[in-house]
């Protein structure tokens, strides 16, 4: 297949938490995604810039996405993963944990019925993030195959991850509307698939090939 964008998603984070932001830092730190969790808005700072000494930090292998509910939005944390294979030099992995943080420091600003509905929805999303089978490649397009990624344009190959996926596959497009505010924040959004992905060698005519056998789901139709 024709080769992929240079521009990446990042491959894994620093989550940085204090009581006013959130900073997502990237391995090589050429920029800093700040997220304000009182006005909620999203904005790239340079690398250079300092991060509060006080703030909590952590290793999170991405984000999944960004969530409204009643109490406000939520970030939704890759925190485990397990490599199934690789496609063409890239690292397809499964995801096996997440986490959803709140904006908000409390729910103190809902009513009782609000925080209950709340505590239920955040349930039902806990509910389908439990679910098993989300896969993602931070450097390669897994919605398309192989023979469609080979007869594509060189503008197409060049177009973040997020905007060239084939949006019938991708579970989390909702989430990461967020995160398309900024043309430079793609390299956040990461388009996850949902279904089942294989990789195996196969003799074929006496040389070995690389097999991908998957099934993913289409997130419009259910069942």
């Amino acid at each position: 297949p024709r080769k992929m964008a240079l521009d990446k998603v990042h491959p894994s984070l620093k989550l940085y938490t204090s009581s006013d932001f959130f900073y997502l830092v990237p391995p090589d730190r050429s920029d800093i995604l700040r997220i304000d969790r009182v006005s909620h808005d999203l904005q790239l700072i340079s690398g250079a810039e300092p991060i509060p000494p006080s703030a909590e930090v952590r290793d999170i292998h991405g984000l999944f996405g960004i969530i409204r509910l009643l109490a406000g939005p939520y970030m939704v944390l890759i925190t485990g993963r397990r490599r199934v294979g690789t496609l063409c030099g890239h690292n397809v992995w499964k995801i096996t944990s997440t986490e959803v943080i709140s904006f908000a420091r409390g729910t103190r600003h809902l009513t009782d019925i609000q925080e209950r509905h709340n505590r239920e929805y955040l349930g039902m999303v806990h509910t389908v993030l439990n679910t098993d089978g989300f896969y993602y490649c931070t450097s390669f397009d897994l919605t398309h195959r192989s023979q469609q990624l080979h007869n594509t344009s060189p503008e197409f190959a060049q177009m973040p991850l997020h905007e060239r996926a084939d949006q019938r596959f991708v579970w989390n497009c909702h989430l990461l509307r967020d995160l398309c505010v900024e043309p430079d924040m793609h390299r956040y959004a990461i388009p996850i698939l949902h279904g089942c992905i294989l990789l195996t060698n196969r003799l074929l005519f006496d040389e070995s090939c690389r097999f991908l056998p998957s099934s993913c789901l289409y997130w419009g139709i259910s069942g």
